[in-house]
């Protein structure tokens, strides 16, 4: 797994810095699906400097946080949320989840997080199928867009 995560941040330093601002390795363990509190994720990276190196990184990616989330804590938040014992959400549940748990996003972020999910009911974006909405909430991210006064920020 070490050679994944020195992958991964080589993918990150596109300047061959051998570093990484602290902002951005954020969001690089975000992406690679450790879905930290602001304050775990500020204890995680607290021994670091504003920039972190390679050996860092992987030493991070390597060390557990108190009350992280497991993908396995997951799957019964989300049963929770399923009243009816349909093994089914609705969009409203599934905003509901996503904007006031954990660390809180809009819901226009929520929306557009939604977007090309693969695990909607047929017909329509209306109801998920719970498994598959784990399924896919829990993946590794493939790709992340950024808008470029994110990109600015970082």
């Amino acid at each position: 797994m070490e050679s994944d995560w020195v992958r991964i941040f080589d993918l990150h330093d596109r300047a061959k810095a051998g570093s990484l601002p602290k902002a951005e390795v954020a969001c690089v363990i975000r992406s690679c699906g450790r879905l930290l509190l602001p304050k775990q994720m500020d204890t995680l990276l607290e021994p670091y400097g504003a920039q972190v190196s390679r050996a860092d990184f992987v030493k991070a990616m390597g060390t557990p946080v108190e009350g992280e989330s497991k993908d396995s804590d997951i799957l019964p938040a989300l049963l929770a949320f399923d009243n009816r014992d349909t093994g089914e959400l609705t969009k409203f549940e599934i905003l509901q989840f996503l904007c006031h748990m954990n660390e809180k996003i809009t819901t226009a972020e929520a929306e557009q997080l939604l977007e090309g999910g693969t695990f909607w009911k047929a017909g329509g974006q209306d109801k998920a199928d719970i498994k598959l909405f784990h399924e896919w909430l829990t993946r590794p991210a493939r790709a992340i867009k950024v808008s470029s006064d994110a990109m600015q920020a970082i």
